[in-house]
């Protein structure tokens, strides 16, 4: 099942370049993993964009092992670093950016004598960097989730999307 769920987020997410006008959506998709505690992630947002560099909407992280679940919702904040200044025609098809949240983290866990979970308050930081590719970018990003209330006995973890796929709506 998380590979059809992975198969498909790859295919169907689409996430919009981060130098956009103001007013447009995107949607996107990334597939990754998380540490402490160890989980295959899926990760979704949509965003609208401010301005050609900031950017607002829902995202949800999404993970999956044989022993725990996490699913956190959050608002997303996103900072687009504009590299058009570079001589580099590479470069500036590379777009770095900063990204911030605030919403709920939910965690169960199983253990041999069955299972325990638990909702708290969550915020994450983090960063990362994507290509144009035309109408849609590839990219990769970093994601510190913090849980200020221990949750599920968890303060803390980290998430990296290896690979993310946006398109502009």
């Amino acid at each position: 099942m998380a590979a059809g769920l992975a198969f498909g987020m790859l295919f169907l997410a689409t996430e919009a370049g981060a130098q956009n006008a103001a007013g447009l959506w995107t949607i996107g998709g990334g597939l990754g993993f998380s540490a402490t505690p160890t989980t295959f992630v899926l990760d979704a947002d949509a965003a609208y964009a401010l301005d050609e560099h900031m950017s607002i909407g829902p995202r949800i992280q999404l993970g999956f092992s044989d022993d725990t679940t996490l699913v956190t919702p959050t608002l997303n904040f996103r900072y687009a670093f504009d590299l058009n200044l570079s001589p580099d025609a590479a470069a500036r098809k590379l777009t770095p950016f900063l990204q911030a949240g605030i919403g709920l983290g939910y965690i169960r866990k199983e253990t041999g004598s069955g299972h325990f979970d638990d909702t708290g308050f969550l915020f994450n930081l983090g960063g990362g960097i994507e290509w144009s590719l035309g109408g849609a970018t590839l990219g990769s990003n970093l994601m510190f989730n913090i849980l200020p209330s221990e949750t599920a006995g968890e303060n803390f973890y980290f998430s990296w999307q290896l690979i993310t796929l946006r398109f502009s709506l």
